[in-house]
Protein backbone atom coordinates (compact mmCIF):
# COMPACT_ATOMS: atom_id res chain seq x y z
CA UNK A 1 0.00 0.00 0.00
CA UNK A 2 1.48 3.44 -1.33
CA UNK A 3 0.99 6.51 1.53
CA UNK A 4 -1.23 7.98 -0.86
CA UNK A 5 -3.50 5.29 -0.81
CA UNK A 6 -3.66 5.92 2.71
CA UNK A 7 -3.75 9.14 3.01
CA UNK A 8 -6.61 9.42 0.65
CA UNK A 9 -9.04 6.91 2.75
CA UNK A 10 -7.69 9.09 5.76
CA UNK A 11 -9.02 12.31 3.99
CA UNK A 12 -12.45 10.46 3.06
CA UNK A 13 -13.02 9.06 6.49
CA UNK A 14 -12.17 12.23 8.91
CA UNK A 15 -15.10 14.09 7.94
CA UNK A 16 -17.37 11.17 8.29
CA UNK A 17 -16.45 10.22 11.55
CA UNK A 18 -16.12 13.99 12.70
CA UNK A 19 -19.81 14.75 11.52
CA UNK A 20 -21.16 11.37 13.68
CA UNK A 21 -23.64 11.86 16.28
CA UNK A 22 -22.46 8.21 17.76
CA UNK A 23 -19.53 5.66 16.61
CA UNK A 24 -20.27 2.00 16.64
CA UNK A 25 -16.94 0.16 16.67
CA UNK A 26 -17.67 -3.81 16.31
CA UNK A 27 -15.79 -6.76 16.58
CA UNK A 28 -15.57 -10.07 15.37
CA UNK A 29 -17.10 -12.94 16.91
CA UNK A 30 -14.78 -14.61 19.11
CA UNK A 31 -12.84 -11.72 19.47
CA UNK A 32 -8.83 -12.40 19.60
CA UNK A 33 -5.94 -10.29 20.54
CA UNK A 34 -5.65 -8.68 17.31
CA UNK A 35 -9.30 -7.72 17.45
CA UNK A 36 -9.83 -6.20 20.45
CA UNK A 37 -6.17 -4.61 20.65
CA UNK A 38 -6.70 -2.88 17.21
CA UNK A 39 -10.55 -1.82 18.25
CA UNK A 40 -8.51 -0.36 21.20
CA UNK A 41 -5.69 1.20 19.62
CA UNK A 42 -7.81 2.89 16.76
CA UNK A 43 -9.52 4.46 19.50
CA UNK A 44 -7.29 7.26 19.63
CA UNK A 45 -7.67 7.81 15.74
CA UNK A 46 -11.07 8.01 16.40
CA UNK A 47 -11.24 10.48 19.12
CA UNK A 48 -8.71 12.62 17.04
CA UNK A 49 -11.55 12.81 14.39
CA UNK A 50 -14.51 12.91 16.50
CA UNK A 51 -13.68 14.19 20.46
CA UNK A 52 -17.37 14.46 21.30
CA UNK A 53 -19.20 11.91 19.92
CA UNK A 54 -19.94 8.49 22.37
CA UNK A 55 -17.87 5.81 21.16
CA UNK A 56 -19.00 2.37 21.95
CA UNK A 57 -16.81 -0.87 20.84
CA UNK A 58 -19.36 -3.85 21.11
CA UNK A 59 -19.75 -7.26 18.90
CA UNK A 60 -21.68 -10.83 19.82
CA UNK A 61 -18.88 -11.75 21.84
CA UNK A 62 -17.34 -10.03 24.67
CA UNK A 63 -14.07 -9.71 25.08
CA UNK A 64 -12.01 -12.14 27.85
CA UNK A 65 -10.80 -11.11 30.51
CA UNK A 66 -7.27 -11.04 30.69
CA UNK A 67 -7.31 -9.16 26.86
CA UNK A 68 -9.93 -6.80 28.23
CA UNK A 69 -7.22 -5.90 30.82
CA UNK A 70 -4.96 -4.30 29.01
CA UNK A 71 -7.08 -3.18 26.28
CA UNK A 72 -9.62 -1.45 28.74
CA UNK A 73 -6.70 0.96 29.49
CA UNK A 74 -7.46 3.23 27.09
CA UNK A 75 -10.75 3.58 28.42
CA UNK A 76 -12.69 1.74 31.35
CA UNK A 77 -16.33 2.14 30.00
CA UNK A 78 -15.38 2.01 26.10
CA UNK A 79 -16.18 -1.58 25.61
CA UNK A 80 -19.34 -2.69 26.06
CA UNK A 81 -21.34 -6.03 25.68
CA UNK A 82 -23.55 -5.23 22.58
CA UNK A 83 -24.65 -7.59 19.71
CA UNK A 84 -25.10 -4.90 16.97
CA UNK A 85 -28.23 -7.06 16.14
CA UNK A 86 -29.76 -5.12 19.45
CA UNK A 87 -28.99 -1.64 18.21
CA UNK A 88 -31.50 0.93 17.19
CA UNK A 89 -29.49 2.39 14.68
CA UNK A 90 -30.61 6.26 13.47
CA UNK A 91 -29.39 9.31 11.29
CA UNK A 92 -26.33 10.35 12.33
CA UNK A 93 -24.38 6.94 13.51
CA UNK A 94 -21.24 5.75 11.74
CA UNK A 95 -19.82 2.26 12.26
CA UNK A 96 -16.09 1.19 12.21
CA UNK A 97 -15.22 -2.70 11.59
CA UNK A 98 -11.83 -3.86 12.38
CA UNK A 99 -9.80 -7.12 11.18
CA UNK A 100 -13.79 -7.71 9.86
CA UNK A 101 -15.46 -6.63 6.43
CA UNK A 102 -18.54 -8.04 7.05
CA UNK A 103 -20.56 -6.92 9.41
CA UNK A 104 -23.05 -10.12 9.74
CA UNK A 105 -19.38 -11.40 11.25
CA UNK A 106 -19.90 -9.28 14.40
CA UNK A 107 -22.86 -10.92 15.41
CA UNK A 108 -24.47 -14.25 16.18
CA UNK A 109 -27.65 -13.74 14.69
CA UNK A 110 -28.68 -13.67 11.62
CA UNK A 111 -32.15 -12.18 11.05
CA UNK A 112 -31.15 -8.38 10.88
CA UNK A 113 -28.83 -6.00 8.40
CA UNK A 114 -27.47 -2.57 9.04
CA UNK A 115 -30.12 -0.33 8.16
CA UNK A 116 -29.09 1.51 4.52
CA UNK A 117 -27.21 4.36 4.73
CA UNK A 118 -25.47 4.20 8.02
CA UNK A 119 -21.63 4.33 6.77
CA UNK A 120 -19.03 1.85 7.09
CA UNK A 121 -15.89 2.12 7.53
CA UNK A 122 -13.44 -1.08 7.12
CA UNK A 123 -10.16 -1.26 8.04
CA UNK A 124 -8.70 -5.09 7.47
CA UNK A 125 -5.87 -7.26 6.05
CA UNK A 126 -7.89 -10.27 4.86
CA UNK A 127 -8.56 -10.63 1.27
CA UNK A 128 -12.32 -10.36 1.45
CA UNK A 129 -15.11 -9.22 -1.09
CA UNK A 130 -16.01 -5.64 0.69
CA UNK A 131 -18.67 -3.44 -0.42
CA UNK A 132 -18.51 -0.77 2.38
CA UNK A 133 -17.88 3.07 0.94
CA UNK A 134 -14.72 3.44 2.81
CA UNK A 135 -12.20 0.75 3.00
CA UNK A 136 -8.69 0.13 3.78
CA UNK A 137 -7.86 -3.24 2.67
CA UNK A 138 -4.27 -4.27 3.01
CA UNK A 139 -3.16 -8.24 3.00
CA UNK A 140 0.31 -7.55 2.81
CA UNK A 141 0.09 -7.15 6.52
CA UNK A 142 -0.01 -9.55 8.74
CA UNK A 143 -2.00 -8.24 11.74
CA UNK A 144 -5.20 -5.70 11.56
CA UNK A 145 -3.21 -4.01 14.49
CA UNK A 146 0.19 -3.62 12.23
CA UNK A 147 -2.53 -1.63 9.59
CA UNK A 148 -3.84 0.80 11.99
CA UNK A 149 -0.43 2.02 13.65
CA UNK A 150 0.59 2.82 10.16
CA UNK A 151 -2.57 4.46 9.59
CA UNK A 152 -2.36 6.35 12.93
CA UNK A 153 1.32 7.20 12.12
CA UNK A 154 0.25 8.76 8.88
CA UNK A 155 -2.56 10.58 10.75
CA UNK A 156 -0.07 12.08 13.26
CA UNK A 157 -2.43 10.63 15.62
CA UNK A 158 -1.03 11.19 19.59
CA UNK A 159 -0.68 7.53 20.86
CA UNK A 160 0.08 7.12 24.98
CA UNK A 161 1.66 3.53 26.14
CA UNK A 162 -2.15 2.07 26.50
CA UNK A 163 -3.14 2.36 22.89
CA UNK A 164 0.64 0.99 22.29
CA UNK A 165 -0.01 -1.61 24.70
CA UNK A 166 -3.19 -2.65 22.62
CA UNK A 167 -1.64 -2.49 19.13
CA UNK A 168 1.26 -4.60 20.31
CA UNK A 169 -0.79 -7.20 21.99
CA UNK A 170 -2.80 -7.33 18.10
CA UNK A 171 0.23 -8.27 16.68
CA UNK A 172 1.82 -10.54 19.33
CA UNK A 173 -2.07 -12.43 18.47
CA UNK A 174 -1.42 -12.82 14.87
CA UNK A 175 2.22 -13.15 14.73
CA UNK A 176 1.57 -16.44 17.02
CA UNK A 177 4.09 -14.28 19.02
CA UNK A 178 6.50 -14.56 16.05
CA UNK A 179 5.73 -18.24 15.62
CA UNK A 180 4.71 -17.39 12.21
CA UNK A 181 7.89 -15.79 10.26
CA UNK A 182 6.93 -14.73 6.10
CA UNK A 183 7.30 -11.34 4.41
CA UNK A 184 4.53 -9.45 6.44
CA UNK A 185 6.30 -9.81 9.95
CA UNK A 186 8.72 -6.23 8.77
CA UNK A 187 5.21 -4.44 9.84
CA UNK A 188 4.52 -6.35 12.94
CA UNK A 189 8.76 -5.61 13.48
CA UNK A 190 8.62 -1.77 13.19
CA UNK A 191 5.55 -1.52 15.68
CA UNK A 192 7.28 -3.74 18.39
CA UNK A 193 10.17 -1.99 18.02
CA UNK A 194 8.51 1.40 18.23
CA UNK A 195 6.94 0.11 21.71
CA UNK A 196 10.10 -0.69 23.11
CA UNK A 197 11.72 2.36 21.99
CA UNK A 198 9.48 4.56 23.77
CA UNK A 199 8.52 2.59 26.69
CA UNK A 200 11.49 0.41 27.13
CA UNK A 201 12.40 -3.53 26.45
CA UNK A 202 10.76 -4.18 30.20
CA UNK A 203 7.37 -2.68 28.86
CA UNK A 204 7.47 -5.15 26.37
CA UNK A 205 8.07 -8.05 28.01
CA UNK A 206 5.88 -6.71 30.79
CA UNK A 207 2.82 -6.93 28.65
CA UNK A 208 4.01 -10.73 27.04
CA UNK A 209 4.08 -11.84 30.86
CA UNK A 210 0.93 -10.17 31.46
CA UNK A 211 -1.24 -11.80 28.22
CA UNK A 212 0.50 -15.44 29.47
CA UNK A 213 0.40 -14.71 33.22
CA UNK A 214 -3.83 -14.43 33.30
CA UNK A 215 -4.49 -16.62 30.99
CA UNK A 216 -7.30 -19.10 31.73
CA UNK A 217 -6.99 -22.36 33.23
CA UNK A 218 -9.61 -23.29 30.16
CA UNK A 219 -7.13 -22.29 27.75
CA UNK A 220 -5.13 -25.71 28.42
CA UNK A 221 -7.78 -27.72 28.75
CA UNK A 222 -9.31 -27.11 25.78
CA UNK A 223 -6.12 -27.69 23.69
CA UNK A 224 -6.26 -31.11 25.52
CA UNK A 225 -9.17 -31.76 23.97
CA UNK A 226 -8.23 -30.34 20.09
CA UNK A 227 -5.12 -32.93 20.47
CA UNK A 228 -7.35 -35.45 21.22
CA UNK A 229 -9.86 -35.22 18.10
CA UNK A 230 -6.45 -34.87 16.10
CA UNK A 231 -6.40 -36.40 12.58
CA UNK A 232 -3.64 -36.91 10.32
CA UNK A 233 -4.21 -37.23 6.44
CA UNK A 234 -1.37 -37.32 3.93
CA UNK A 235 -1.91 -33.60 3.26
CA UNK A 236 -3.44 -32.19 6.27
CA UNK A 237 -4.34 -32.14 9.52
CA UNK A 238 -7.23 -31.25 11.51
CA UNK A 239 -9.34 -31.88 14.77
CA UNK A 240 -12.73 -30.59 16.24
CA UNK A 241 -15.06 -29.52 19.32
CA UNK A 242 -18.45 -30.12 19.59
CA UNK A 243 -20.77 -27.80 22.18
CA UNK A 244 -21.38 -30.97 23.75
CA UNK A 245 -17.76 -32.08 24.14
CA UNK A 246 -17.41 -28.83 25.75
CA UNK A 247 -20.40 -29.25 28.32
CA UNK A 248 -18.78 -32.57 29.24
CA UNK A 249 -15.88 -30.54 30.41
CA UNK A 250 -17.40 -28.51 32.27
CA UNK A 251 -16.65 -25.40 30.79
CA UNK A 252 -18.74 -22.95 29.56
CA UNK A 253 -19.29 -21.88 25.38
CA UNK A 254 -17.22 -19.18 25.51
CA UNK A 255 -14.20 -20.78 26.67
CA UNK A 256 -14.15 -22.18 23.34
CA UNK A 257 -12.87 -18.54 22.04
CA UNK A 258 -9.40 -18.52 24.05
CA UNK A 259 -7.22 -21.08 21.63
CA UNK A 260 -6.74 -20.98 18.35
CA UNK A 261 -6.79 -24.68 17.42
CA UNK A 262 -5.54 -24.12 13.74
CA UNK A 263 -2.50 -22.76 15.20
CA UNK A 264 -1.72 -25.34 17.71
CA UNK A 265 -2.19 -27.94 15.96
CA UNK A 266 0.15 -26.38 13.12
CA UNK A 267 3.05 -26.57 15.55
CA UNK A 268 3.12 -30.07 15.82
CA UNK A 269 1.43 -31.41 11.93
CA UNK A 270 4.26 -32.61 9.42
CA UNK A 271 1.67 -31.67 6.99
CA UNK A 272 1.10 -28.82 4.03
CA UNK A 273 -2.01 -27.11 5.73
CA UNK A 274 -4.33 -27.51 9.04
CA UNK A 275 -7.61 -26.49 9.82
CA UNK A 276 -9.80 -27.08 12.94
CA UNK A 277 -13.46 -26.64 13.14
CA UNK A 278 -15.88 -26.08 15.94
CA UNK A 279 -19.59 -26.35 16.33
CA UNK A 280 -20.29 -22.55 18.22
CA UNK A 281 -24.25 -22.98 18.01
CA UNK A 282 -26.43 -26.11 17.90
CA UNK A 283 -25.98 -27.07 13.75
CA UNK A 284 -23.74 -24.00 13.16
CA UNK A 285 -19.71 -24.84 12.72
CA UNK A 286 -16.71 -22.67 11.62
CA UNK A 287 -13.65 -23.61 10.67
CA UNK A 288 -9.99 -21.99 11.05
CA UNK A 289 -7.00 -22.91 8.70
CA UNK A 290 -3.29 -22.32 8.58
CA UNK A 291 -0.66 -23.41 6.33
CA UNK A 292 2.22 -24.95 7.23
CA UNK A 293 6.00 -24.16 6.48
CA UNK A 294 7.02 -24.41 2.62
CA UNK A 295 3.47 -25.12 2.02
CA UNK A 296 2.19 -24.33 -1.45
CA UNK A 297 -1.71 -24.76 -1.46
CA UNK A 298 -3.84 -21.62 -0.36
CA UNK A 299 -5.80 -22.09 2.25
CA UNK A 300 -8.02 -19.25 1.00
CA UNK A 301 -8.47 -20.73 -2.34
CA UNK A 302 -10.22 -23.58 -0.39
CA UNK A 303 -12.64 -21.88 1.41
CA UNK A 304 -13.15 -18.71 -0.84
CA UNK A 305 -15.66 -20.38 -3.53
CA UNK A 306 -17.92 -21.58 -0.42
CA UNK A 307 -18.20 -18.47 1.18
CA UNK A 308 -14.89 -17.41 3.71
CA UNK A 309 -12.08 -15.25 3.15
CA UNK A 310 -8.97 -14.56 4.68
CA UNK A 311 -4.95 -14.74 3.59
CA UNK A 312 -3.38 -17.85 1.39
CA UNK A 313 -1.78 -18.96 4.94
CA UNK A 314 -4.69 -18.13 7.25
CA UNK A 315 -8.20 -18.50 6.35
CA UNK A 316 -12.02 -18.74 8.05
CA UNK A 317 -15.15 -19.85 6.93
CA UNK A 318 -18.48 -20.28 8.70
CA UNK A 319 -21.02 -22.98 7.91
CA UNK A 320 -24.16 -24.75 8.38
CA UNK A 321 -24.42 -28.81 9.14
CA UNK A 322 -26.51 -31.47 10.06
CA UNK A 323 -23.37 -32.85 12.51
CA UNK A 324 -20.05 -32.89 13.05
CA UNK A 325 -19.14 -35.60 11.05
CA UNK A 326 -21.23 -33.84 8.07
CA UNK A 327 -19.52 -30.76 8.60
CA UNK A 328 -15.91 -32.28 8.05
CA UNK A 329 -16.95 -34.48 5.00
CA UNK A 330 -18.61 -30.64 3.58
CA UNK A 331 -14.88 -29.32 4.47
CA UNK A 332 -13.03 -32.67 3.04
CA UNK A 333 -14.93 -32.03 0.08
CA UNK A 334 -13.73 -28.75 -0.12
CA UNK A 335 -10.29 -29.64 -0.07
CA UNK A 336 -10.73 -32.65 -2.84
CA UNK A 337 -12.31 -29.50 -4.86
CA UNK A 338 -8.92 -27.78 -4.84
CA UNK A 339 -6.94 -31.20 -5.61
CA UNK A 340 -5.61 -31.03 -2.19
CA UNK A 341 -6.59 -34.71 -1.35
Amino acid sequence: MTTDTMSAFIATTTPVLSAARRIWMFMHVSPDLDAVGAHAGALAWVRQCNPTAPVCIGGGDYPRANLLAIAAAVDPHVFQHIDPADVAFCEGDVVVLIDVADIMRTSHRNAWALPAGIPRIVIDHHVVQCDAPYQLIDASYQSASALVYDLMQQAHTPLTQAHMACLVMGVLGDSGFFRFLDRRLVHTLALVQSFCERYGVDAYYQLVDLLERNRPAADFVIQGAYLHNLVVRPRYAYTTLTLAEVAALDLPAEALNGVNGASLIRNIADTEFVFVVKEHQPGMYRSSWRTCAGAVTSVRAIVAPHGGGGHDSAAGYSFAAESMAAAVAHLEACIALQGAP
